[in-house]
């Protein structure tokens, strides 16, 4: 997992890298003194599969941070573990992020919630038989499935790759995950639409993708359940 620490506190840092490192996360993980610096690791670029994020800092809190990634990188949105001193924050922790851990960590939940971390990481990918071999997508960076003379296309940020997977069989992987039928060639990440027109979906690329009218009601109530649940 691609980890990131964002604590103000030098010596909790410190000894949350430790505790990872014998975790088996050695050399893996960043450390940011405040969200500032994460925010624009986040603005050039960088991602993480799992941020522990401080929630009293100075400057941007880390309810904010959460906030700010959650609205401008939902679809590479990371789990996030909040770091706590006091239940007052359990509530709202679990709101805006997938976990917390009271401060000072102790191993033993620190293991735990690194394993609740993978299984939520794991969901997001699915294996996919490619003329170059098994590729394992990350499915917040897949735009759509397009059912294509035979083949499927799975056109992603970077990268389209051709599988002979049906469209059915990846339909049945992402079952559960923000996706959602707009034509019977067609299957789209929701996290990534950005307007539902009456005949077409425009995504994010300037990629637009028809919408037939025998899907258009449960696509219309996908995207408006994913909007909702998703809001943070």
């Amino acid at each position: 997992m691609r980890v990131a620490i964002c604590e103000d506190n030098v010596g909790d840092a410190a000894e949350l890298a430790r505790l990872l490192e014998i975790e088996g996360h050695a050399g893996a993980c960043c450390v940011y003194q405040s969200a500032e610096p994460l925010l624009d690791a986040y603005a050039m670029g960088t991602r993480y599969d799992l941020v522990f994020m401080d929630i009293e800092m100075p400057g941007i809190n880390g309810y904010e941070a959460a906030q700010l990634i959650f609205d401008n990188y939902l679809s590479e949105f990371p789990v996030i573990i909040f770091l706590t001193v006091t239940d007052a924050y359990v509530h709202k922790a679990y709101h805006l992020g997938n976990d917390y851990l009271a401060k000072p960590v102790e191993i033993g939940s620190l293991s735990e919630a690194l394993g609740r971390a993978a299984e939520k990481i794991a969901q997001r990918k699915i294996e996919v038989e490619t003329s170059d071999g098994v590729v394992c997508l990350d499915l917040r960076e897949v735009l759509f499935f397009e059912a294509h003379y035979g083949e499927v296309r799975v056109v992603a940020h970077e990268r389209v790759f051709l599988t002979r997977a049906p469209l059915a069989e990846l339909a049945e992987k992402v079952r559960g995950r923000p996706f959602a039928v707009t034509h019977r060639s067609y299957i789209v990440n929701l996290a990534h639409v950005k307007e539902r027109c009456a005949t077409s979906v425009r995504l994010a690329g300037g990629h637009e993708v028809p919408l037939s009218r025998g899907f258009r009601h449960g696509f219309r109530e996908a995207l408006k359940r994913f909007v909702k649940y998703a809001t943070v």
